[in-house]
């Protein structure tokens, strides 16, 4: 009933996003208020203005989705079965059959659709976008769906770094007491360089995306720093997610795309972007350096006496 009409459909969203703009300006200051009401609230309180926040911005988010979902051209019932979340090999197989002959003709609902789930598996880490980015390749080819997939895995973490900015450090804290200390003595070690460490950890799988997606906010990584290092930090891999698609339907498995070559490449990159950090490899580069701006100075210095000497002459 709810999506049977548009009408009942837009004003369900404006309501929702109505509800989801007032909770965060309401609940996204961290400022203390002189208000003697809001001394009196208690952690209770706040802990359940927070959970409010969550399920505002998840259910505003859904909607959005099945928004865009609900604009796809209908479907026949034997292939309606076959459009859901990928899980595994085989469903993602059997979904990339139905949407690659409906690609061709809605082309831009269909990306849409992908977008939209993509980034909402993104922003609230839900299982899944990896099937995804093989579909992009099995779906729209490799440079199409490399684009789709890099905006939309960029824009997804994103979000998801705004609603933990709000919401995210009681929760962190209280669930991963040990990693976030041992994440946030990483980032004040690294902090001249953030943008070269949080490269590395996007690079690597050292540390789960979700993760670095929650803490980020919380240890005053800037959102430019951290969209900016997202963004080309999941290339190689995603490169390779999209290019193992392409090749879908001759996969037997999962992990027949990762591979050594893959590891040891994505190592590779990770090493080149955070090695000039260190300081043993500093200290090497600056004696490196200096002595070339010497050598280069001492040879300067036998060129002028050499002129002048010519010159006298």
């Amino acid at each position: 009933c709810l999506w049977s009409h548009h009408y009942r459909q837009k004003q369900f969203l404006l309501s929702i996003i109505d509800t989801l703009i007032e909770n965060y300006l309401y609940f996204g200051a961290d400022t203390e208020s002189n208000d003697p009401l809001d001394q009196m609230r208690s952690p209770t309180d706040s802990k359940t203005r927070h959970y409010a926040v969550a399920a505002t911005a998840f259910v505003g988010a859904l909607a959005v989705l099945l928004a865009v979902l609900s604009r796809l051209p209908s479907l026949p019932p034997e292939h309606r079965e076959k459009i859901t979340l990928p899980r595994d090999l085989d469903t993602a197989k059997e979904m990339a059959t139905v949407l690659s002959v409906y690609a061709e003709t809605h082309r831009s609902s269909v990306m849409a659709a992908f977008c939209c789930t993509y980034v909402f598996l993104q922003t609230f880490s839900v299982p899944g976008s990896v099937f995804l980015s093989f579909l992009s390749g099995a779906v729209f080819g490799l440079f199409p769906g490399f684009c789709l997939t890099i905006i939309s895995a960029t824009l997804g973490p994103c979000l998801a770094y705004l609603i933990s900015s709000f919401i995210g450090r009681g929760i962190a804290n209280r669930l991963f007491p040990d990693r976030m200390a041992a994440f946030g003595a990483k980032l004040q070690e690294h902090r001249q360089h953030l943008m070269n460490y949080m490269l590395f950890l996007r690079i690597t799988p050292l540390v789960p995306n979700w993760f670095v997606n929650l803490a980020s906010p919380l240890f005053g990584v800037p959102l430019r720093t951290f969209a900016v290092a997202t963004f080309f930090g999941i290339m190689p891999a995603t490169f390779f997610h999209v290019q193992a698609g392409v090749t879908l339907h001759a996969m037997q498995n999962a992990r027949d795309y990762l591979d050594l070559r893959v590891i040891l490449t994505l190592f590779a990159i990770g090493a080149v972007v955070i090695l000039p950090t260190l300081k043993p490899v500093q200290r090497l580069l600056d004696r490196v350096l200096t002595g070339a701006s010497s050598s280069a100075s001492h040879q300067t210095v036998k060129s002028s006496s050499a002129d002048k000497q010519t010159t006298k002459k």
